[in-house]
């Protein structure tokens, strides 16, 4: 038999026409649900300052508490990774 011990919830989020529906909740109940079937030992979700400011009041009214804080920045690519990227895709 094959233990999971950790699901980890990624790339979890909504277009901005979708919010204030009350599909987040709905898409994170059922996430949850698919997660918690293979009874692993723990669900986590990692979130960060990227996130929208309703994503970690909503984790914690699913059950998830906070166990860190991390800052997230986006920085643009250069002409050069760029044209790196395009050119690996060819």
């Amino acid at each position: 038999m094959f233990l999971i011990s950790t699901v980890e919830l990624v790339y979890f989020g909504l277009m901005d026409h979708v919010r204030r529906r009350g599909l987040g909740e709905w898409m994170l109940g059922q996430a949850l649900l698919t997660a918690w079937s293979s009874t692993p030992a723990r669900v986590i979700v990692s979130t960060n300052t990227l996130d929208h400011p309703a994503a970690l009041p909503l984790y914690q009214k699913m059950g998830f508490e906070p166990v860190s804080q991390n800052q997230a920045i986006v920085r643009p690519l250069s002409d050069d990774e760029i044209l790196t990227l395009v050119k690996a895709e060819i």
